[in-house]
């Protein structure tokens, strides 16, 4: 997941055996009142009274129609560069609507089955006959899951294929209170040291910093984007674009700042001092936090383009279900959300699996795994593997794609790697 120096930084973050086992105590406690809640979700099959045509069989000569889910947060002007980058790129052939997580998500007649359901609709209009790949983000990748049942349920639909990949997913590394509780674990420890993560991906460590810890081989994965010197300093040149935009008047005295800082990095990585080294680190993550902060925000966007893409999206306020009734949605997601978790999300993929073989629809399932994520990292994917062969759907699972550097966000403000995974 990340190199050995960010492992040594994380760690004054990370929880302590006690506070771990408060987390299980809490997770336990969840799980048993979702086991004891009467409204338990029914095993998903298709409608018996409904006929489906046979799959179109140009589909795949056609490009898919996409559909990105954002994870936890992500919504209205958080996900501007997002959209704009993929519409850019896909025309209307692509779709980026807000996390059920995020107020902007939630029509004003919707409850959190008519939401999917909107959502499914909407893409079998725009789909047509083609297939489809959804790349579901964290949370998002959840919410894949109750769009992909609403998809097969329509028979307007003629594809052959729908695509799912997984971007940080969740519920895959154990089932019941372990896997709840090592899901939760990463969760927190993503909110403890994105930041940290991050820089990687905004404003990368000076080259000192990466040839004290090479890359290391990754042969389970598939690399589609592999770091650089060069790279990295494209990035640190988009970076500092961006100042310009966001705070032009203090871009000098911000560069310097990090200049100083990174020079003080490299003297300590050189003495092999690792107390230095992390306090170096901590220091950039200072400075160079509030304003990651605003690019996940997008602040480097126009106005103009948030207001385009909210209109487009039907995001203004006249749209927007009142607080109390998203709220009372995205509770019960969140129940789902431990339900799924607690069973192994492969549970729940299973019995669309199988629906979808029921209408001669085809499921792949790709990972894309970020370097420096906490939630999903390349040493787990042969226990990803074993899920799926304990369910008997093995034989569904693609790629492992794996993106060097990047942080579990990093898609946020970077959308250029989104495509990257959707190519």
């Amino acid at each position: 997941m990340t190199s050995e120096a960010a492992k040594v930084l994380s760690s004054k973050n990370r929880l302590s055996r006690r506070d771990f086992l408060k987390l299980a105590g809490v997770v336990f406690l969840l799980s048993l009142i979702r086991g004891s809640n009467p409204v338990r979700q029914e095993p998903f099959s298709l409608p018996k009274d409904l006929h489906f045509p046979e799959p179109n069989p140009e589909a795949g000569m056609q490009p898919d129609f996409k559909v990105f889910l954002p994870g936890g947060k992500a919504g209205a002007e958080y996900l501007t560069a997002m959209r704009d980058y993929l519409h850019q790129n896909y025309g209307d052939q692509v779709l980026v609507p807000s996390s059920i997580s995020h107020p902007a998500s939630l029509k004003m007649s919707e409850d959190l089955n008519g939401h999917f359901s909107n959502l499914g609709r909407e893409i079998v209009k725009k789909a047509e006959n083609k297939n489809i790949h959804i790349v579901g983000h964290s949370l998002g990748g959840f919410e894949s899951i109750d769009v992909v049942k609403y998809i097969l349920s329509n028979p307007q639909w003629s594809g052959k294929e729908i695509r799912l990949t997984f971007i940080a997913g969740l519920g895959f590394v154990g089932e019941d209170i372990f896997g709840l509780a090592k899901t939760a674990n990463g969760m927190i420890q993503v909110e403890n040291n994105y930041m940290v993560a991050e820089q990687h991906t905004a404003y990368p460590f000076p080259e000192a910093y990466y040839n004290a810890f090479p890359e290391k081989d990754q042969p389970q994965v598939k690399k589609i984007f592999v770091d650089s010197p060069k790279q990295r300093s494209k990035r640190r040149q988009w970076f500092e674009k961006q100042l310009d935009i966001m705070a032009p008047e203090q871009k000098k005295q911000i560069l310097a700042e990090l200049d100083k800082i990174d020079q003080g990095l490299a003297h300590a990585l050189k003495a092999k001092d690792n107390d230095s080294v992390g306090k170096f680190v901590i220091k950039r993550k200072e400075v160079l936090g509030p304003f990651i902060e605003l690019l996940f925000q997008g602040k480097q966007m126009p106005k103009e383009l948030h207001k385009k893409y909210m209109e487009l999206y039907k995001e203004t306020s006249g749209n927007l279900a009142p607080g109390i009734q998203f709220f009372i949605s995205l509770l019960r997601f969140i129940g789902k959300s431990i339900d799924y978790t607690k069973a192994g999300t492969e549970t729940a993929l299973k019995e669309i699996i199988e629906a979808a073989r029921s209408r001669k629809v085809d499921i792949k399932i790709d990972f894309a795994l970020m370097e420096n994520d906490y939630l999903i990292e390349s040493s787990d994917v042969g226990e990803i593997i074993k899920g799926f062969d304990r369910k008997g759907i093995a034989s569904v699972l693609g790629t492992f794609s794996f993106l060097e550097q990047l942080a579990h966000s990093s898609i946020g403000y970077r959308p250029e790697f989104l495509g990257e995974i959707f190519t």
